[in-house]
């Protein structure tokens, strides 16, 4: 595939679909209603919140996950008689493993399929091979690959519980209300059991657990459903993440992310779906059930469809997008800067790296990347005066020495551009670039030599 994203887009669509298929299937096995099942499957294939899952390449870990673990259910799903004796607990086995070696938010299953047998009442089926797959696979990561060096980040415990409160319910809130979506939201921690917000969650998410409980007996598809959004962003909440990834709170804020809630959208959509086919006991009451989640579909489908185009469309509308949510974000600046530079927008691109060193004097990448964008534009001044800062800070940068001599040499400082291009290929000797110009300068020198003699 190269540098060509075609093929990633095209598989993670696909697996998407998949994905929407093996739901289909599961709910009508488990509920042998064709409308229940459709609607399920069908509002999540469109749901606007998702689009980040399958248009973002790098959350590709996310759309496997939920492929390889709706196949260990339904493989789970069809055991029959003895469990070691079934070749569908092998091959459910087998999909387990492949969703942990995918994303380790599958370390949940487990005590997904134990509310699975639990809440439909799907027999005794022994889930303890599941459980210990999971700690298995700690073991070796722990033992193995986890490579965790903890820097010592103070992680408000008790905040970040009372904040994830919130984030539980905002989850919620975008699976109903998916507007404003954007790339990795940041909500203020909760410092205070007062705090409107926190209460109003708090509220939410009882409510939730409350209706899941009151109604196991009545709908049970509809509990099943609220459960299955739980379980699965117990991976995405803070007080897990934070302290797991070693992650400081950003700059006192909990992570959002809508790729996250990719398997949890599942859950949600299944328990409204079944509350409202449920809901419709009468024949017309059914056929406006059926005619409004049509609606909420083709609405969904027209947000959907405008998120992907800002997706897949140009960078720089991507990242001002972003940057109308975080403004003082130095990260979006400064993708939002390499994208105007990489469409030759160098002076814009200027603009975007200011404000990154402005936002975050450390960033050196930016620094590095001010100094190329001035000799792009021929501000050779400001380069030079950029790249003896960026060297005054950190002298062993061998791009900076780079950007230094060319700004020097188009300056007609041939001298100081040898020195500065002499430096970098002594930091990076493979630095074929600088061994290039620095030939260059000393050809110029002497062909300037050569053209005063024949003067003289």
């Amino acid at each position: 595939m190269g540098f060509n994203p075609f093929g990633f887009h095209l598989t993670s669509v696909l697996i998407h679909i998949v994905n929407a298929l093996i739901l289909y299937v599961i709910v009508l096995g488990l509920s042998a209603s064709l409308g229940l099942a459709f609607f399920t499957a069908l509002i999540f294939s469109v749901h606007p919140l998702l689009s980040e899952s399958v248009n973002y390449i790098s959350s590709r870990s996310d759309i496997l996950l939920g492929l390889f673990l709706l196949l260990s259910l339904f493989f789970y799903a069809r055991i029959q008689g003895r469990l070691l004796r079934s070749r569908y607990f092998y091959i459910s086995i087998i999909c387990f493993v492949a969703a942990l070696l995918s994303k380790e938010s599958a370390l949940v299953f487990p005590l997904f399929l134990l509310v699975y047998a639990i809440v439909l009442d799907k027999g005794k089926k022994n889930n303890l091979a599941y459980f210990l797959v999971s700690l298995i696979y700690i073991l070796v990561r722990v033992v193995v690959s986890f490579k965790f060096k903890y820097v010592g980040h103070y992680f408000p415990v008790f905040s970040l519980a009372l904040t994830d409160i919130k984030v539980i319910a905002q989850y919620a809130s975008l699976i109903f209300y998916p507007f404003s979506l954007h790339k990795n939201w940041l909500l203020p921690l909760v410092t205070s059991l007062k705090d409107s917000g926190f209460i109003l969650s708090f509220l939410a998410c009882a409510g939730m657990v409350i209706l899941a409980i009151r109604w196991f007996k009545k709908n049970k598809l509809f509990s099943f459903g609220l459960f299955w959004f739980f379980i699965f962003i117990i991976p995405s909440l803070n007080i897990i993440l934070l302290p797991l990834l070693n992650i400081p709170p950003a700059l006192g804020k909990a992570i959002i992310s809508e790729a996250w809630a990719y398997l949890a959208v599942m859950g949600m959509i299944l328990a409204v779906c079944s509350f409202l086919l449920k809901a419709a006991v009468y024949r017309n009451a059914k056929l406006i059930v059926y005619i409004v989640l049509i609606l909420v579909a083709c609405f969904f489908s027209g947000l959907t469809v405008k998120r992907n185009e800002l997706w897949a469309g140009n960078p720089v509308n991507f990242y001002k997008d972003l940057l109308w949510y975080h403004p003082a974000n130095a990260s979006i600046h400064y993708n939002l800067a390499n994208a105007y530079f990489q469409q030759d927008l160098c002076g814009e691109a200027i603009k975007e790296y200011q404000t990154v060193v402005f936002l975050n004097p450390a960033h050196l990448y930016a620094r590095n990347n001010l100094c190329n964008a001035y000799v792009k534009c021929s501000k050779f001044d400001q380069a030079v005066s950029a790249c003896e800062e960026l060297i005054k800070i950190n002298p062993y940068i061998f791009k900076a020495y780079y950007n230094l001599g060319a700004a020097y040499f188009n300056q007609g400082e041939y001298a100081k551009a040898i020195v500065a291009y002499e430096k970098a290929v002594t930091l990076r000797p493979d630095f074929k670039e600088a061994a290039e110009a620095l030939e260059l300068v000393k050809q110029k020198i002497k062909s300037g030599e050569k053209g005063r003699r024949e003067k003289d």
